[in-house]
């Protein structure tokens, strides 16, 4: 590892890396080595791992260790300045970032090469896979845009020091909100909408976190069409001032309607209340693959449609010649109607927890004239799963934690008779994990798949195809 005397600043120690331990306040110079799973850069200090945001392989840098593990042989530091830039890194042009000179950490894996980048998602899915004691060969999709493809924004209305509201999002290992308007990723209109409901705000002199009452997050949601819902989160707010929040929005270019919801919660959770509508449409229409999929501002859909055609359309292809399908957390319906698109003659059942999402993907079943063969059901799968009709395929998008208990066990089982699972993911390490029991109830992995879903982040989706023989 190649080190070098620094200038430190006043009051912290500079330390030849491997004579001592990290610890806190210290500032070296390292060669960073590899990136881990968040986009970090990676470098060995004295035997410890030293996790540096913003770095990328090759690059030699000044680092200020932040914080040190109680627990484990590693460190996090703040990178003070990039002494000598690796091939992994390419130049920023989004003065927003802080790789950029800017304040916004949303974009961790901006610096990198796209090469590099890919190559850091698709050995996050190997990796997870090797920890469980599974071998496959894992491919990787890269994304058609690298900017202007989200379709789905969360903001936190803060007010200044000087007393102006704006919409913003939390600076990196902080509560600090910094101003989130102009963001590049953000799928038109979305950033113009920003900067018109800021103006808004202070137009209306609302009140705003951190006020005991007010708005606190605001959720747009937008379609390929320019389409924007609105959907503000109140702590609590009088009845007159919503809805003059409501019908000012309603003049905003693009904004076709307007919800509100409560959070009065402690917590972080941003979305904790069923929302309720306000004026204007109640959602948007936004093509998925084969299918136009209905969607509110609050639920969850994926946010790049370009990326999750593709996945719908993949999954869709695997399905042929199943005629009963089961759709396990289904959200609003993109891998069911997808397949329903592909194979006239199959049927599916979707379930999914969340009653908003249920009536959507109804609602897109019935626009499409699919009802027939659709039936959307209400079931949190942490207790049971669907009685019947038995599947012959399979379909599952869990959450980042992986499958519901209930789920494995029926997946696992004789009875349900299905010969075809297909997974989505967005979390390798739950998906591995339940891979690996999968596989030890007699399934097999036949297939792994990546995509960049959310190009400049460390996120990576992932579709799997498992395989068994037909239970006798």
């Amino acid at each position: 590892m190649t080190t070098s005397s620094t200038n430190a600043k006043p009051g912290r120690s500079l330390v030849t890396p491997g004579a001592t331990p990290l610890k806190a306040g210290q500032v070296l110079e390292v060669v960073i080595e590899a990136l881990d799973d968040e986009a970090c850069g990676i470098a060995t200090v004295g035997g410890m791992r030293l996790q540096v945001p913003f770095a990328a392989p090759g690059d030699v840098v000044r680092v200020a260790v932040e914080a040190v593990s109680r627990h484990r042989p590693q460190a996090v530091g703040r990178c003070l300045e990039v002494r000598r830039s690796g091939d992994a890194r390419q130049a920023v042009d989004c003065t927003r970032s802080i790789q950029g000179g800017g304040r916004c950490g949303g974009c961790p894996a901006l610096h990198l090469q796209g090469e590099v980048a890919l190559e850091m998602k698709r050995q996050a899915v190997v990796q997870a896979l090797t920890a469980e004691g599974l071998a496959a060969s894992v491919s990787i999709t890269p994304a058609p845009l690298s900017r202007g493809y989200r379709n789905r924004a969360t903001f936190v209305a803060q007010v200044s020091r000087n007393g102006t509201r704006y919409l913003g999002g939390y600076a990196p290992r902080s509560h600090r909100v910094v101003r989130m308007t102009g963001c590049p990723v953000l799928l038109a209109p979305l950033p113009a909408v920003c900067e018109a409901l800021e103006a808004l705000m202070n137009r209306l002199e609302m009140p705003v976190h951190p006020e005991p009452l007010g708005l606190r997050y605001v959720l747009l949601r937008a379609n390929a069409a320019g389409d924007v819902l609105v959907e503000g989160i109140w702590r609590g707010c009088d009845e007159p001032m919503l809805r003059a929040f409501a019908q000012e929005a309603m003049h905003i270019p693009g904004v076709a309607g307007v919800w509100a919801s409560e959070n009065a919660s402690s917590g972080n959770a941003v979305r904790v209340s069923q929302a309720r509508h306000l004026v204007g449409a109640r959602h948007v229409t936004h093509r998925f693959g084969r299918v136009d999929l209905r969607l509110n501002a609050g639920v969850f859909a994926q946010l790049n449609a370009d990326v999750a055609s593709q996945m719908y359309v993949a999954a869709a292809a695997e399905l042929g010649g199943a005629s009963q399908i089961w759709d396990l957390y289904c959200g609003t319906g993109g891998l069911a109607l997808n397949a329903l698109a592909r194979h006239p003659d199959a049927a599916v059942l979707g379930v999914d927890s969340v009653a908003e999402s249920v009536a959507l993907a109804r609602a897109a079943a019935r626009h499409q004239g699919f009802l027939q063969r659709a039936r959307f059901e209400v079931l949190d799968l942490r207790d049971a799963v669907p009685d019947g009709p038995m599947p012959d395929a399979v379909v599952v998008n869990p959450p980042r934690r992986g499958l519901d208990a209930a789920v494995r066990d029926a997946l696992a089982s004789d009875d349900m008779g299905a010969t075809t699972l297909l997974y989505m993911s967005c979390g390798p390490t739950g998906f591995a994990r339940d891979a690996a029991r999968l596989v030890s109830a007699g399934w097999r992995l036949e297939d792994v798949r990546a995509w960049d879903m959310l190009p400049g982040t460390a996120h990576v989706e992932l579709l799997a195809r498992f395989t068994r023989s037909r239970p006798r």
